[in-house]
Parts: structure tokens; C-alpha cells; sequence
């Protein structure tokens, strides 16, 4: 099933079935979006925790130059949520603008249960994802610019971070967060006190259901 959506007058299509949450991702935190979420044409996005794409494929309506995303898992016994997204990019013809990884970020590499946080051996289980650390991965692929870090990550956002610290002061991205407050009601907080001696500034905070929205710009820009 195709839907088509409209972001700020940049129109994109989504490919959902009834029985995936696709289409509602799509839906769900469109004033978050609309707040946050300023993409400017040509810039570069790496979208951590992307699930069905709902931030990156309006990234790309919006005129992102390319988007790296990170989406590993999707509902027990359904498809997973990286192969929804990979449709929806063929349906816009952006499959040469984007590359959607089958694994995710921590603060190690290894395998990681997304359930405990606890990194495990090797296994097939809906809960347990390969991940490498963000410096890890930059340093492997060496992009040539990161303008935006969006990241939602169930609870790992503090770990993601700090396994990307020598990417965060080379590109100074603007980034976007969603703190998992229900897991953790200080993240928030922790977030704030790594960003700001980096140079950040928080331009805002906005509590949404059980979790907040954070915004942080690179010297106040």
C-alpha cells in the first residue's frame, strides 16, 4: 500500500501495509518535526534509530544531499522495518541517496540485546543487533560531511553519543534527540552535560508523551 504525504510543500510517497506501523510513523511527531527538524539542501544526515525513514525520507523531500541511516530491527515475524524503508526510497527514486544499515551504534562493537543494554554473543533474536561504536564507523567510512545527527535509540542515547565523540568535534552536526525518559528519566540531562562543554548549545527541550525532544546547534548557530 502507498501513501503520500506532503512535508512543508515537499511532497514524498511511503510504502505501509495495514499491518505495520509504518504509515503511523509518519504521522506520529509531525509538530516535532515541524519544530526540529530544518533540513537545508545538500546537507548531509545521518539518521541513528531510523526504523520505517519517517525523518530520513523527509530529509531527502527536503533537498538532504544524502542520508545514512541505521535501522536493524522491525515487529516479530514481520518484515523488518529497513526493508519498508528501502521500498519507500525506491518509490521517490532515492535509493542512490541514502544507504539503510542492518545494524546499529553503541559504545562497543560486538552484538548487543537492545532489551538489557548488555552486549551478548553472537545469535538470531529479534532483541539482539550488531553494533559498532559511531567513531568506529566514521573512521571506516569516512563521510565528507555530517550536518545532521538525529538519533532515537531507545535508551542507548547517552552510549551512542559518547562512542562518537571524535565525530561530533570534527563535523559539529546539529542534533536531534529523542530521550527515552521512561527508560531513564535523567537522559535528558546527561545529553545536556556531554553536549555543552563540546561547544552546543541547547536550543530546546520539548516533553512529548514519555519521552522529550532536544535540539542542539554547534555554537548557538
Amino acid at each position: 500500500m502507498i501513501k503520500e504525504y506532503s512535508f512543508k510543500g515537499h511532497p514524498y510517497k511511503i510504502e505501509c501495509s495495514d499491518v505495520h506501523a509504518s504509515w503511523w510513523t509518519h504521522e506520529d511527531e509531525h509538530e516535532v518535526r515541524m519544530r526540529q527538524w530544518d533540513i537545508q539542501p545538500g546537507e548531509v544526515v545521518l539518521d541513528i534509530g531510523a526504523a520505517y525513514g519517517s525523518y530520513s525520507l523527509i530529509a531527502l523531500a527536503l533537498g538532504a544531499e544524502y542520508v545514512f541511516a541505521w535501522s536493524p530491527q522491525g515487529p516479530p515475524g514481520q518484515e523488518p522495518e529497513r526493508v519498508l524503508f528501502e521500498k519507500s526510497l525506491l518509490l521517490n527514486g532515492w535509493q542512490d541517496k541514502a544507504i539503510v544499515y542492518n545494524s546499529g551504534l553503541y559504545n562497543q562493537t560486538g552484538w548487543l540485546n537492545v532489551d538489557t543494554q548488555q552486549m551478548v554473543e553472537p545469535q538470531e533474536h529479534p532483541s539482539v543487533i550488531k553494533v559498532e561504536t559511531l567513531d568506529g564507523w566514521t573512521s571506516r567510512v569516512d563521510p565528507n560531511k555530517v550536518d545532521w545527527l538525529k538519533l532515537d535509540v531507545e535508551g542507548a542515547e547517552v552510549e551512542v553519543l559518547k562512542s562518537g565523540i571524535e565525530t561530533i568535534k570534527k563535523f559539529k552536526p546539529k542534533i536531534q534527540i529523542e530521550n527515552h525518559l521512561f527508560v531513564r528519566n535523567t537522559i535528558a540531562e546527561e545529553i545536556r552535560d556531554l553536549l555543552l562543554p563540546l561547544g552546543y548549545i541547547e536550543i530546546e527541550n520539548v516533553p512529548y508523551h514519555s519521552v522529550s525532544h532536544s535540539l542542539f546547534h554547534p555554537g548557538g548557530v
